[in-house]
């Protein structure tokens, strides 16, 4: 049974496998193989519950084979069971502790399970065996950033770009983190990658209109603006913002039209703010400050 079981395994054929793997464990529960290779075949299947299953009881039965503790990882993983994979890798580790791959999916899982400063020891050890890994940098960026550690955050998400530049996140969370810290150039710089890389990404033109307002790059901003409206991600400051750069660009009609939506949203905020900046004799403002249109917003 258990060689006509590795025969179908071999050629692909994996029901009839599955079939003979079950005959065999019939006659002999703690069969090994028919353990481990039930095990694999329901981790490629996707049936995860049964595959850490019989990897379970095949680590009963041959306890520490890294191998092994590496899949039955995987199949609590796919379970988001964060906690009972970082066990198992954190075994394999220790059976095997020579492989990146391997240090790299044990930090995924203590980061997931909410043990930061071990999750970072584990993939700095994987980036040290193998520094090839862009998915481990990005996640060590991330920890980093968690911990405060902005430098080394920024350096790991250099190294995940130089091996793969089309993580769209990694732009993301790098310009971000440069926005964060006022470097508003190199920010521009990774968010417009971001967004090369998705036109349609509204966290970066979120971030992105805010960068071109502090770079006062006023066209840049509007525009930034209108997209996050149009991917359905406008909230009332964006209204706002407008409604200001287009005052200041001298564009009546639209700025009006939005700072009308903007009060609409939160009227008592906008109608103070509107209030204030009118009070300076010379304002942004000016080329709408005696339109009627203009004038009824303030009015509740």
């Amino acid at each position: 049974r258990i060689d006509l079981a590795l025969l179908h395994h071999k050629h692909g054929k994996l029901e009839e496998a599955i079939t003979n793997y079950r005959a065999a464990l019939q006659f002999d529960p703690k069969n090994f193989a028919a353990r481990y290779n039930l095990g694999l075949i329901y981790l490629r299947q996707a049936r995860n519950a049964e595959a850490a299953a019989e990897l379970e009881a095949a680590n009963t039965l041959s306890p520490g084979n890294a191998e092994l503790l590496e899949r039955l990882g995987d199949a609590y993983a796919f379970q988001a069971e964060h906690g009972k994979a970082a066990a198992a890798y954190g075994d394999a580790v220790k059976a095997q502790p020579g492989r990146a791959a391997l240090f790299s999916k044990f930090g995924f899982s203590l980061a997931s399970s909410g043990r930061t400063d071990e999750a970072i020891a584990s993939l700095e050890r994987s980036v040290q065996l193998a520094p090839t890994s862009a998915d481990t940098y990005y996640l060590l960026g991330d920890l980093y950033s968690e911990k405060g550690r902005q430098d080394d955050s920024i350096q790991a998400y250099k190294n995940a770009l130089q091996i793969d530049p089309t993580l769209k996140e990694v732009h993301y969370n790098l310009g971000t983190l440069y926005a964060e810290r006022k470097q508003y150039e190199e920010a521009l710089v990774e968010l417009k990658a971001a967004l090369d890389l998705d036109a349609n990404y509204s966290a970066a033109w979120v971030n992105l209109a805010i960068v071109c307002d502090r770079l006062e790059l006023d066209n840049e901003a509007i525009a930034a603006h209108e997209k996050v409206i149009a991917l359905g991600h406008g909230k009332p400051q964006d209204y706002f913002r407008l409604g200001y750069l287009y005052a200041k660009a001298g564009q009546a009609d639209p700025s009006i039209d939005n700072f009308a939506r903007a009060i609409e949203l939160e009227p008592d905020k906008y109608r103070e703010i509107l209030k204030e900046e009118l009070k300076k004799v010379h304002s942004v403002l000016d080329v709408i400050r005696y339109k009627e249109r203009f004038t009824r917003l303030l009015t509740p």
